[in-house]
């Protein structure tokens, strides 16, 4: 009784003997278990206790931003993850209403909730001025700049691997590839690193360089146009989801007129061949290993952030049918 009532910082025992037992507990690297803390807490004062199995799942979304198929299932696999393991979810829009980051994780953590999950945000580099030292906490994608968190992302750089595979498998030599205007820089740096690595190999003829479409819609199709008409390409490659209509508009038909293969493939897009980032498994690895934090009392900010990369995988469809031979 004696040992716990110290570590509660409770008054009344001597200097020495407080200096004692806290020497031991941290020669034997003792730290309080959450999960028991609440359950403890409970039984000594006979009411239940606000700690929640619940993870607070904070999502970033911005106004005129809309809620993407890829979006969902990784909702959903955050859902799956969590009910797996007996916990809910419970989401929070961060600065919704005026309230600052700081603010809301005091409101997260006045309820009770350990964990929290960071949706992917809009935009690169952002930095929030939160306190995450009560919290199991993780980011999904590269994002979040600070607090530095362990973090569960795509696999961009194998997802354009498997395209530019599939494509030589189907007899495709001239690559294209259209890149998003969106400045997520740790997205389409890892696509343009793999897209550069591909083309080394490529003969001099068959080189094309990348076209970063613009964010205005009327400049990306004439940027589209201009650029097809001097590279030729035999094949694209788009992380910009929008390039069909883009091409429909200038008159090209898929696949008549060049293949085309869609990075961040979601499930209802018909008969479009891509590559499908896997948000779903995202979302289950994320809530798997938030819970696991809390459960081992890995708290606060991660003294080595890990990085969890999900593979993607390959969807046939009719936009990519067999050209010529293989391409080795």
């Amino acid at each position: 009784m004696t040992v716990s009532r110290i570590l509660r910082n409770f008054p009344n025992h001597t200097p020495e003997t407080r200096a004692k037992v806290l020497k031991i507990a941290e020669e034997l690297n003792y730290k309080k278990n959450p999960l028991i803390t609440a359950l403890m807490s409970s039984r000594r004062q006979r009411k239940p206790t606000n700690f929640q199995t619940t993870i607070a799942l904070i999502q970033c979304n911005q106004l005129g931003i809309y809620t993407t198929q890829n979006r969902a299932k990784l909702r959903e696999g955050i859902e799956i993850g969590a009910k797996f393991q007996g916990f809910d979810v419970e989401a929070f829009q961060i600065n919704e209403g005026g309230v600052s980051p700081e603010r809301l994780m005091k409101v997260i953590a006045a309820r009770g909730m350990g964990c929290v999950i960071f949706e992917p945000f809009p935009r690169a580099d952002v930095e929030l001025e939160v306190d995450m030292s009560g919290f199991a906490s993780l980011s999904l994608t590269g994002s979040l700049k600070s607090p530095n968190l362990n973090r569960v992302e795509i696999d961009h750089y194998s997802a354009f691997f498997l395209a530019e595979q599939n494509a030589k498998r189907k007899g495709y030599q001239r690559i294209g590839f259209v890149s998003d205007p969106l400045p997520l820089a740790s997205h389409e740096n890892r696509r343009r690193a793999a897209y550069l690595l591909a083309e080394d190999g490529v003969p001099s003829k068959n080189k094309i360089p990348e076209l970063s479409l613009s964010s205005d819609p009327a400049l990306s199709v004439s940027q589209l146009k201009k650029w097809l008409g001097k590279y030729a390409p035999d094949v694209l490659i788009s992380s910009v989801s929008k390039a069909p209509d883009y091409l429909l508009e200038l008159g090209y038909e898929i696949p008549r007129d060049f293949g085309y293969i869609q990075l961040g493939l979601s499930e209802n897009e018909g008969t479009t061949t891509g590559i499908n980032p896997n948000w779903q498994e995202v979302g289950i690895t994320a809530a798997n290993q938030v819970i696991e934090a809390l459960v081992t009392n890995n708290l606060g900010l991660p003294l080595f952030p890990r990085r969890t990369s999900i593979q993607p995988f390959w969807v046939p469809g009719e936009t990519l049918p067999q050209r010529f031979a293989p391409s080795l």
